[in-house]
């Protein structure tokens, strides 16, 4: 997941280096989301027939090679193709992790989870820290990368970890699993809700802060950096705090909560609050989504691999249409008040939470 959130911030640290169009960086990155959705749909489909490790094996066989090769050569449709490859290999892992920690551990699954996904934010942080405000030299970065995904794959070669229930035989079964209960389709929601705003979050923060609040550069980065601290820190907290037994409750809470503090954070000059509210936004924002995928892992828990492969497919898809979305409102209205869409959202996942609390209030996860 350490390499996950390197790969979901490489173009952008390094674009400038590169010296990428904005067109480029955009087919670039759908080069990578369209990869990352077939990752995730191969990973779902092998995650209970096969060993979960030597699906990860493949991925980062397929990630080293991308990282080694990508801008090894100058023509730009190789480089859209070693995008693909990367997007592939990001999406086994999101595909196959977190059904892994599940076959590892039965109790305070909610934490693991929770840990795991703290290290796509620190990825994320870390390669924008070593490509840009540090200057590296961004070709001898991305073998490095190379190198240590090596490493990562002769573990996974040796790794005895397995799952020890006896997995459906056919995807077909295990499909119907996922059909026979609403949770599927109400996580599904939730999920993308949770990716669509937050990546909207860090996107537009900078510029919403410089254009609408009086801002500089160094204290818009400033309030990005605490929102992302935040981010990391609250994976940590709320995943302890969490037990299995108190998912729903936790869910509950979050959504009306981030409602509250993103209305605030958008919606007026806070000032120096702001960065107060930024930290608050992370930390509340940040348990949202492992929460959701622990509760698929535990209600389908004897098909997680396949429940949690095929639910993440809400990932890249909130994280194309919510932006849009925004963009397309934005150009409307003023920027504040398009901004308001984030909030909305957050209360339409209230709602959600609400109403189907029967379906989501389960033995595992109420």
């Amino acid at each position: 997941m350490f390499f996950l959130g390197i790969v979901i911030a490489v173009v952008g640290a390094a674009a400038r280096n590169i010296g990428l169009s904005t067109s480029q960086i955009g087919i670039l990155v759908s080069a990578q989301n369209i990869g990352f959705m077939v990752g995730v749909l191969t990973a779902s489909a092998l995650a209970d027939s096969m060993q979960k490790t030597r699906i990860m094996l493949i991925g980062s066989v397929m990630l080293m090679t991308s990282f080694a090769f990508f801008y090894a050569f100058d023509p730009f449709g190789i480089n859209v193709a070693v995008m693909l490859v990367m997007g592939i290999g990001i999406g086994t892992y999101e595909g196959t992790s977190d059904s892994v920690l599940l076959d590892m551990y039965d109790k305070n699954e909610s934490l693991y989870i929770n840990i795991n996904h703290m290290f796509v934010t620190i990825g994320s942080l870390i390669v924008t820290v070593y490509l840009v405000f540090l200057q590296m030299n961004w070709r001898n970065s991305m073998i490095q990368a190379a190198a240590a995904v090596l490493v990562l794959a002769v573990l996974f070669r040796f790794s005895g970890i397995d799952s020890s229930r006896q997995p459906a035989s056919r995807l077909r079964s295990r499909l119907a699993q996922l059909t026979g209960r609403p949770v599927f389709a109400i996580c599904f929601v939730l999920l993308f809700i949770s990716v669509g705003t937050q990546l909207t979050i860090m996107s537009i923060t900078t510029t919403y802060l410089m254009e609408h609040r009086g801002h500089d550069q160094i204290t818009s980065k400033i309030v990005a950096v605490l929102y992302l601290s935040g981010v990391g820190l609250g994976r940590i907290l709320i995943g302890y705090l969490t037990r299995k037994g108190r998912i729903y409750r936790t869910l509950a809470v979050l959504f009306p909560l981030n409602a509250v503090i993103s209305f605030l954070y958008f919606g007026f000059n806070t000032g120096p609050g702001v960065y107060g509210l930024a930290i608050l936004l992370g930390l509340s924002l940040s348990g949202v989504l492992p929460l959701t995928i622990a509760t698929v892992g535990l209600v389908y828990r004897e098909v997680s691999g396949t429940a949690i492969g095929l639910m993440k497919l809400a990932i890249p898809l909130g994280g194309i249409l919510v932006p849009l979305v925004l963009a397309a409102t934005a150009t409307i209205l003023p920027l504040p008040m398009a901004l308001m869409l984030v909030p909305l959202l957050f209360l339409a996942g209230t709602v959600l939470t609400v109403t189907a609390r029967r379906h989501l209030a389960t033995m595992n996860t109420y």
